[in-house]
């Protein structure tokens, strides 16, 4: 596994995208010497999903899901002082323990055995995936904070933004398959109705499982069809 770990280096990626809202995949430039080609598919859930080759997923029946990496996360500064202050006081257990929410929820939505079940053995036909929290941009200060004099009056149609991406690789290769990148809402909202939008610790946590949970389900998804139509090709 030590060349998938390798592409550490590699995933921190500049791109340059055509904008084209084509159906038809695009190609994308990367700035990194001896980079792969890649492709923009355009018919997935995920803003930007690049691959090197649709056919490669075809050879792929099982996922080895790594843990989330949070070690390159970053909060970028809000207009808001308590907001700012709040989160600056985080602790690295709070962080971790918004992690182990994404691993559990991730271990849930990828446990069906009949479709790319979830392996820790890598193999020829075992596609790694590792997933990685990249920026948050908080709208409420962190788990209801004493500092927010307003946690009782506001309501918050969402407590963030997220931004995740996700590096999938060849197990026993470490070649590069796919890159995915996507921000995910912690919304509050629930068949439009504001179902936690009171700033508390457990509702921000509640808005993260929730969108985990929905990005996790539209990933599953398009890799069951990315891997369905690779073999209906072939």
């Amino acid at each position: 596994m030590n060349k998938f770990r390798l592409l550490n280096a590699t995933i921190l990626l500049i791109l340059t995208l055509s904008g084209c809202q084509s159906t038809e995949d695009t190609p994308v430039a990367i700035a990194k010497e001896n980079a792969p080609m890649m492709y923009q598919l355009n018919d997935t859930h995920s803003s930007r999903f690049l691959v090197t080759s649709r056919d490669a997923f075809k050879a792929f029946n099982k996922v080895m899901l790594f843990k989330m990496n949070v070690e390159r996360m970053v909060i970028p500064p809000t207009n808001d002082n308590k907001i700012n202050r709040s989160w600056y006081s985080a602790e690295a257990e709070d962080v971790f323990e918004i992690a182990e929410t994404f691993d559990k929820m991730a271990k849930d939505v990828f446990s069906d055995p009949k479709i790319l079940q979830s392996t820790h053995i890598g193999n020829d036909d075992v596609l790694a995936v590792e997933f990685r929290l990249m920026q948050f941009n908080p709208t409420a200060s962190r788990h209801g904070s004493m500092d927010d004099d307003t946690i009782v009056d506001t309501s918050y149609n969402s407590f963030g933004i997220a931004s995740i991406q996700a590096v999938l690789a060849h197990s026993q290769t470490g070649e590069l398959i796919a890159v995915i990148e996507d921000k995910i809402n912690l919304s509050t909202i629930i068949a439009g109705s504001y179902a936690f939008s009171r700033n508390t610790k457990q509702n921000q946590m509640l808005a993260w499982r929730r969108a985990f949970k929905n990005w996790l389900q539209h990933l599953h998804q398009d890799l069951q069809k990315l891997r369905s139509e690779a073999l209906t090709k072939s």
